[in-house]
């Protein structure tokens, strides 16, 4: 494990194949606290498959997680919508999110009291850019983590992804031509 100003620093992150797509797109979370202290790699659940999705849940998880066990945190991560938002809420500049809402209303009060019990939350570049030697290597294990867990959806899972898009895609399709 790593402290850094007596914060358990853990680094998040999420992963997307095929983002472009949104049938095939396959999303994944990693956590990773340090070696040999139960690191997390899992799939995304749910329809709605993105890496920001994926980033938004992990750091839902380790809020919430140490708020629960009453620990002081530093969140790494290198999604920039979750640094601007924790600014927003240190009393920064507003941030207004367009997308993944139902996350944002869970992570705004996890991140207000975990700001209050001390907890922090601090952007990394991504992808090898991070001015900080132990923050670049974290941020590739968890990366991979990420990917991995991206990879861990079934077959059955897919297809079921696939089906219910489907099926969304044809209602708004209806509804649009209902209102035509």
């Amino acid at each position: 494990a790593w402290y850094r100003g007596g914060r358990l620093v853990i680094a998040t992150d999420g992963a997307c194949w095929n983002q472009q797509l949104g049938w095939a797109r396959r999303a994944g979370l990693g956590i990773y606290v340090g070696p040999r202290c139960g690191n997390l790699s899992a799939a995304l659940p749910g329809m709605d498959q993105s890496s920001g999705r994926a980033e938004l849940l992990a750091i839902i998880l380790v809020f919430a997680e140490a708020g629960r066990l009453g620990l002081q945190v530093e969140i790494l991560t290198d999604y920039e919508c979750a640094a601007k938002a924790w600014a927003a809420w240190s009393g920064g500049p507003s941030f207004h999110p367009r997308e993944q809402l139902d996350l944002w209303r869970r992570l705004e009060p996890l991140a207000r009291a975990a700001l209050a019990a001390g907890s922090a939350l601090t952007w990394v570049a991504a992808h090898g850019r991070a001015a900080h030697e132990q923050e670049l290597r974290w941020n590739k294990l968890v990366d991979d983590l990420a990917v991995q867990g991206s990879k861990r959806h079934t077959g059955l899972q897919r297809l079921t992804q696939a089906i219910r898009l489907k099926e969304a895609n044809q209602e708004k399709a209806q509804a649009v031509q209902r209102h035509m």
